[in-house]
């Protein structure tokens, strides 16, 4: 079967193979992509996959002989949607009894935020895929490190981080120097639905996939135990570990 070529077709053809060329040539995801954290994982991978499958697409679209094969190849798996944030702290500054201080990327202000510390980076990511009554939607939740200082609370070092609460009181050494700042998390989870028909659908999530647990902060006095203490403002996914859902939705 032939299908008619047109003047939008084309235009719609030269632009996803033109972003996707450039994106190809520069290792990014094109601009219509964006923002994709940095941190994302295997992020240079997925845009070169992403990058080399739109302009194959793009290309096959500007040929009469292609054009039904290009249009079919990209319906045939479905409808491929992405969604991503990202959110960068410039920069945080309290001032208090005539001092300013800058607190992005530390543990402060405790006597705000609950001792939950102010990460400078945070990201998600999100792609679904439908296609007839099924729907997959895995998603990625990225919390930045931070220090365990401070400041506004007199807490101007790791060393009086660590014995804030009371758990190192020896100071830092080679054994515990890695507690002076709370790792990053990075929590993946998967959500997938079937309509059964016009009125009902069944539903499962998985959350935490791989069961990641939570980066250890010694400072905060939030949650945890005194073995294995975590911030649960942005970590309370891997303390609970894997959790699977499963349900229905009628409507009547």
């Amino acid at each position: 079967m032939r299908m008619p070529m047109n003047i939008g077709t084309v235009l719609f053809a030269l632009a996803v193979a033109g972003l996707d060329v450039i994106s190809l040539t520069t290792g990014h995801f094109a601009a219509v992509w964006q923002p994709v954290p940095m941190t994302l994982p295997a992020r240079l991978a997925l845009a070169y996959a992403n990058s080399a499958l739109m302009v194959v697409l793009g290309s096959g679209l500007l040929w009469r002989r292609t054009l039904a094969h290009a249009a079919a190849c990209a319906g045939r798996f479905g409808l491929f949607t992405a969604q991503a944030t990202w959110t960068h702290l410039l920069t945080y500054q309290l001032t208090a009894g005539g001092q300013t201080f800058e607190l992005a990327g530390t543990q402060g202000p405790s006597g705000i935020s609950g001792d939950t510390g102010n990460p400078k980076d945070r990201a998600t990511l999100t792609v679904s895929w439908e296609k007839g009554p099924f729907t997959l939607s895995p998603s990625l939740e990225f919390t930045g490190h931070f220090n365990i200082v401070d400041p506004s609370s007199g807490v101007d070092t790791c060393s009086q981080a660590l014995g804030f609460i009371g758990y190192i009181t020896s100071g830092v050494n080679s054994k515990n120097s890695g507690l002076c700042s709370v790792g990053y998390f990075l929590l993946t989870n998967v959500y997938g639905a079937y309509q059964v028909n016009g009125h009902l659908q069944l539903h499962a999530s998985v959350l935490n996939l791989f069961n990641k647990q939570p980066p250890i902060d010694v400072q905060t006095y939030g949650g945890g135990t005194y073995s294995y203490p975590y911030d649960p403002a942005f970590d309370q996914a891997g303390a609970v570990g894997r959790f699977f859902e499963v349900g229905a939705t009628y409507n009547f």
